[in-house]
């Protein structure tokens, strides 16, 4: 029988709605077009006629500031699922309203039924965040936690128990430490270089992406990959600046180094006193 790795991805991404549509006796999940406002750097969509943000200048923060641990204590791999073998990531959408609740907490449709409800059934017990902000006033916030549950086979280890060579963590003893301390000031200030040599017709374009990866027992990354992006270009644009990273120092269970999984947010915004670069009208890629 495999063994269970659970592996909890968390971040906050911001996602479209979704229509229904019958289909026999059951009902599917459809998407339909969305259209979506800016208000200075937030974003939103009108549903039923109120503001429901996508993006604002204070996102929504879970109370103890670290909703992966909270989740990797509270899911458990559904029984059922482990014996079909039954893998996948599932997308929990859910709306942080103004005094901080969730509500409207759905799984996407295009994970398997068994995942979807542990997903659900974890983030229906959530406590209340503190709500997001959009010129200093709490707003209702659309958001989405990813969270990966994975199957691997084990390796037996000595008499002490078994020991899986292979694992990834979510969470670990001691967290992996990025060498060059403020891991998100190094992320902006690759962002501002990144700006100055893209496409002209590019260089105006703002928007986030969220980048998922793990970090090996030497410090190396592996599996780098956007899981959501407001744009294509910046999808790749966001890959490639986590892919420039230098070693971490990995994560520690027991003093050994370990294998972490890890999702990092990248928000492209203009710099203020960006000087394009001339000449500089490439392809983009």
């Amino acid at each position: 029988m495999k063994n269970v790795i659970l592996g909890l991805l968390c971040c906050l991404v911001a996602t479209g709605a979704a229509g229904q549509k019958k289909k026999g006796n059951t009902v599917a999940q459809e998407p339909v077009p969305v259209e979506y406002y800016k208000d200075g750097e937030a974003v939103y969509m009108e549903v039923e006629g109120k503001r429901l943000y996508i993006l604002t200048e204070e996102m929504p923060a879970f109370p103890t500031g670290d909703v992966q641990r909270w989740v990797a204590r509270r899911v458990t791999y559904p029984v059922m699922a482990m014996e079909r073998g039954i893998s996948g990531t599932v997308y929990v959408q859910f709306v942080v309203e103004t005094d901080g609740r969730v509500t409207g907490v759905k799984a996407k449709e295009d994970a398997d039924a068994l995942l979807r409800r542990e997903a659900e059934r974890v983030f229906m017990q959530s406590p209340a965040w503190t709500p997001g902000k959009h010129n200093g006033e709490a707003v209702r916030v659309q958001m989405t936690e990813p969270i990966r549950f994975l199957l691997s086979d084990g390796m037996e280890g000595s008499a002490g128990g078994s020991v899986y060579e292979d694992m990834v963590y979510a969470v670990t003893e001691v967290e992996p430490r990025f060498p060059e301390g403020d891991v998100e000031e190094w992320i902006r200030m690759q962002v501002r270089e990144a700006y100055a040599g893209f496409p002209t017709k590019r260089r105006g374009v703002t928007g986030r992406a969220f980048v998922s990866f793990v970090i090996e027992k030497n410090g190396a990354l592996s599996d780098v990959k956007a899981i959501y992006a407001t744009d294509e270009f910046l999808r790749k644009a966001a890959v490639r600046i986590i892919k420039s990273m230098p070693k971490w120092e990995p994560g520690k269970n027991k003093g050994m180094p370990a294998r972490h999984s890890m999702t990092l947010q990248v928000d492209f915004q203009v710099p203020d006193a960006m000087t394009p670069k001339e000449g500089v009208s490439g392809e983009e890629s």
